[in-house]
This record gives structure tokens, sequence and C-alpha cells, in this order.
């Protein structure tokens, strides 16, 4: 989704950490965002994680699970027209669970060498950020 005036942030650092075979939350809206938002001024950052599906950090999911009844808005673009109003960037159609561009399915999945980079880089960011030295894991 596209809302108005979402370039502008607080002036914090964000990051984003994402897996490439992620098709609940394709990577490429989220690239296009940090893209722009960057070109903003503002400082963002977005990790990618070669082969990691959505959950790709959570170890109590199997390695790849295919959940065939979830609703996927993964090839849809709705853009915010009016502040509220959220319309389908092509169609101008109003948002909709009925929009064509939703799907049924999306995989999701554990993946061990990502999970345990993303623990790196997340540890690497509180650290940078907040001046910590050392990250306890829970």
């Amino acid at each position: 989704m596209t809302f108005i005036d979402d370039d502008k942030l607080v002036p914090v650092p964000v990051r984003i950490f994402h897996g490439t075979a992620d098709d609940w939350t394709p990577l490429g809206p989220c690239s296009a965002y940090v893209k722009r938002v960057r070109a903003a001024g503002n400082d963002i950052a977005l990790f990618e994680y070669l082969d990691g599906y959505h959950g790709f950090d959570n170890p109590q999911t199997s390695s790849r699970l295919w959940r065939p009844n979830v609703l996927n808005a993964g090839r849809c673009h709705w853009v915010e027209e009016t502040p509220g109003k959220l319309v389908h960037r092509e169609t101008r159609q109003p948002l909709s669970r009925e929009d064509p561009c939703i799907l049924l399915g999306a995989t999701v999945g554990y993946n061990e060498q990502a999970h345990q980079k993303v623990q790196k880089d997340v540890q690497a960011f509180l650290t940078e950020v907040f001046g910590l030295s050392h990250v306890e894991k829970r």
C-alpha cells in the first residue's frame, strides 16, 4: 500500500528485515518503498535474506509450509487516494477482499541460516543505535 505522505517519517533509523522468497509480502514493493523513503531523506534500510519465506526467523515453523487458505494480497497495490480511502492502483476500485488481485495461499517457512544472519544484523543495529555492547538472547 502507498499512503499519503508515507515517506515522511520521524527522524529515527528504520530497518526492514525481509526474506527474498516471501510470496505473502513480496520483496519488490518493500524495496521500492525503501528507495522512495530514502530518497525523501530518511534513514531507512532493507536487509534481504536469501531463500527466506514469510516467517523465516520463526523456529516454530517447518522449513517450508504452504498455507492454502490464507488471503494473499501480495500481487495487489492499493494507494491512498484521499485520507482513509484506499483504491487499487490500476483499476481505481476501492479496497475490497473481492479484488481479483487477492489470491488464496502463501508459503511460510523457517530458514536457519537466514535466522542466524538476521539475529546478527539486528544485534549490530541495536548496538549501533543504542550503544549496546551486548544483546542477551531470551
